[in-house]
C-alpha cells in the first residue's frame, strides 16, 4: 500500500520549488532587468509585483492548491549577469493547502480582480440603467 502523504509533501509537489515542506506554495518568476538596476529596484516595481502576487495565485489554484492568505516575496536572486542586463529570479510565497484536504474552502484567497475587470462591469451597469431607468436602483 502506498504511504499517505501530508498536506506539506502535497503542496511542495505542485509548487516550484520543491524541496521545501513546509505548507507554502512557491512560485518563480525569472525577469529581465538592466544592469544598473539593483535587487531593490526590482522588488519596488509596484506593477509587476501586483500582477506577480496575482499570478501565484492562480497557478496555485490550477494546480489544486488553495491559498490562505496574500502571496509575498520570499527570496530574490540574480541568476545570470551579462553585460547590458540581468536575470533575476523572484519566489513567491502564499500559505496554502492541497484542495483536497480543504475543510473551509471559503476562506480560499481568490486573484484580485484587474481595475479593466471594474470598468467593464461599470460600463455594463450603466448601459442596463440606460435601458432601463425605472427598474435600475442605483444604491
Amino acid at each position: 500500500m502506498a504511504k499517505k502523504k501530508s498536506a506539506e509533501e502535497i503542496t511542495a509537489e505542485k509548487s516550484d520549488v520543491k524541496e521545501i515542506e513546509d505548507g507554502k506554495f512557491r512560485k518563480e518568476f525569472v525577469i529581465q532587468v538592466t544592469s544598473n538596476q539593483t535587487l531593490d529596484d526590482v522588488l519596488e516595481n509596484e506593477r509587476m509585483n501586483i500582477g506577480n502576487a496575482q499570478a501565484t495565485l492562480q497557478n496555485a489554484l490550477i494546480r489544486g492548491v488553495h491559498p490562505k492568505g496574500e502571496a509575498y516575496v520570499e527570496d530574490v536572486e540574480v541568476v545570470h549577469e551579462g553585460l547590458n542586463s540581468k536575470s533575476v529570479k523572484v519566489t513567491w510565497a502564499v500559505e496554502a493547502v492541497p484542495a483536497v484536504l480543504d475543510l473551509d474552502p471559503e476562506s480560499t484567497t481568490l486573484p484580485v480582480r484587474r481595475e479593466q475587470d471594474r470598468r467593464d462591469e461599470h460600463n455594463k451597469a450603466r448601459l442596463r440603467a440606460a435601458s432601463d431607468p425605472a427598474g435600475f436602483d442605483a444604491t
